[in-house]
């Protein structure tokens, strides 16, 4: 690993993503930069026709976050680089000359450590194109939809399809859904996100054990999108190096111990440095002979079924935004055609999700709302079956910087007649030995007249995954509110709807 420079600063190579937010005054929304240490784009130069490297620089990772209109008051065309890669030199110590920014790591970590982004320049085009290249991982093997099929049915096998039901886990502002059997059991998990250390007060006073129900290869993981609060739950820890000026992340064993199903960028949006690490970590890790922990969606492909529902391919509506969130998968939960489905959408708007546009839509009993709440495009958002439970859960943390859920959200499924809860609105729960604890674990039913699901071994309490209970009151959802140093602001303690 090179030393930093001897003015304190270190050159990388980085993916620069932006979210706008022109609500937040403030901050004006985010800046991502996921980078590598720039003394490893001479190997890859050496080595671009290898894309399968796991990532140049081995672990001289370091991924920033920026607040919006401090980046752009360095660099005025932001917009226009938006998903570019740029060379940006980092120094250890932030101030008033240079871009402010946070490390973002990930595990037990809390205060984010700050920095500062002393310049920053453009890559030639010939070097953003292999590398996007690559970090879109078009070289990469797909499995048939055919295995993708059969791999979802093996953990559902024998269950009783009247007695499975959805999870929306707290996990602060980020993702985990599950497909849960009659004893809580998660079978199969859609997203296995984490609030990272600048969400890390959303997170739940206990972290939930998600693998506390496994036995052998654990559930698999049906990725929505590769955004990080969608699977970051696989990091153990992250450790912030301050004299080499980058970040070290270990991964969880047991998340590697299983299959991931997920889908190639597509267009434009490719992951960066981290995500590839964690890719690479799945791709070496052989479950059986020949066999990885990772699954690529096939090309091509708009669906595929198993025995509990089915998996779409996201795509865009005409003249909607083409971004991760809605070129991703989506799942529809559905043991049974009597009955409605539970969506779980990941971060995707609903004109995106196939079987929720054009004539013949499909049905819902319950749903998760997309992007913890964020807002949707206006009357697109379906709403539920007549009879059904008619639940909706919004899988978001209190105090997020995004401010979700977002009001026009919140109104629109009110609107329709959705029940619906946040998963940061948590419920005094004493089945771990009459000890008080507290989380927002949702449970999503198809029916009213079934009963709950209920743990006989003891592995859900002590993992933290137990459900609350269907007929406990549910909290109207209201708007988010973002915080800041300038502003911060209390909500009123909303009020309690019975279903």
């Amino acid at each position: 690993m090179n030393q930093r420079e001897s003015d304190g600063a270190r050159e990388f190579i980085s993916l620069m993503e932006v979210e706008r937010d022109e609500t937040d005054a403030e901050a004006g929304g985010w800046v991502t930069f996921d980078s590598f240490t720039a003394e490893g784009l001479d190997n890859y130069e050496l080595l671009k026709a290898l894309h399968s490297l796991e990532w140049p620089g081995g672990p001289g990772l370091l991924t920033l976050r920026a607040p919006y209109n401090s980046v752009r008051a360095r660099l005025q065309n932001i917009d226009d680089l938006n998903g570019a890669w740029l060379r940006i030199k980092v120094n250890g110590q932030a101030n008033q000359d240079r871009i402010p920014a946070q490390v973002v790591m990930f595990g037990d970590s809390a205060e984010p450590p700050q920095v500062g982004i002393e310049s920053s320049e453009p890559l030639p085009r010939n070097i953003d194109e292999m590398l996007s290249s690559i970090w879109m991982l078009r070289a990469e093997v797909e499995s048939p939809a055919s295995v993708i099929s059969g791999l979802l049915d093996i953990p559902l096998r024998g269950l009783d399809m009247d007695q499975i039901f959805v999870a929306a886990y707290d996990v602060g502002q980020g993702n985990c859904n599950a497909i849960v059997d009659c004893y809580e059991h998660p079978r199969i998990f859609f997203d296995l996100g984490w609030a990272p250390n600048f969400h890390a007060k959303s997170r739940p006073p206990r972290v939930p054990e998600l693998f506390a129900c496994d036995s052998g290869i654990g559930a698999p993981v049906v990725l929505s999108h590769w955004d990080m609060d969608h699977w970051c739950y696989a990091i153990q820890s992250s450790a912030f190096d301050p004299g080499s000026l980058t970040t070290t992340h270990t991964w969880k064993p047991e998340a590697l111990k299983r299959l991931w199903i997920a889908r190639a960028p597509l267009k434009a949006h490719k992951i960066g440095p981290l995500t590839k690490s964690f890719y690479h970590a799945l791709a070496n890790t052989q479950l059986l002979p020949g066999f990885s922990a990772i699954q690529l969606w096939p090309k091509g492909t708009k669906k595929i079924s198993f025995s509990a529902g089915w998996l779409e391919a996201c795509t865009p509506a005409t003249g909607g935004l083409s971004d991760r969130n809605n070129t991703g998968i989506a799942m529809f939960v559905r043991p049974s055609t009597k009955r409605g489905a539970i969506l779980l959408p990941g971060d995707a708007d609903f004109p995106s999700i196939p079987s929720l546009v054009g004539k013949r839509k499909t049905p819902l009993a319950g749903m998760v709302a997309p992007h913890h709440g964020a807002r949707i495009t206006p009357g697109s958002a379906p709403g539920p079956r007549k009879g059904s439970p008619s639940r909706l859960a919004m899988s978001v943390g209190d105090g997020n910087s995004y401010g979700h859920p977002k009001q026009q959200a919140v109104n629109e499924y009110a609107t329709l007649g959705w029940t619906s809860s946040r998963t940061q609105d948590r419920y005094d729960c004493l089945r771990i030995g009459g000890a008080v604890h507290h989380h927002g674990n949702t449970l999503l039913k198809f029916q009213k007249s079934i009963g709950d699901p209920k743990c006989g071994c003891k592995s859900v309490d002590n993992g933290n995954l137990c459900l609350v209970p269907s007929s406990h009151s549910v909290v109207s959802p209201i708007a988010g509110v973002k915080r800041s140093k300038s502003t911060k602001k209390k909500t009123k303690k909303p009020a309690a709807a019975t279903v």
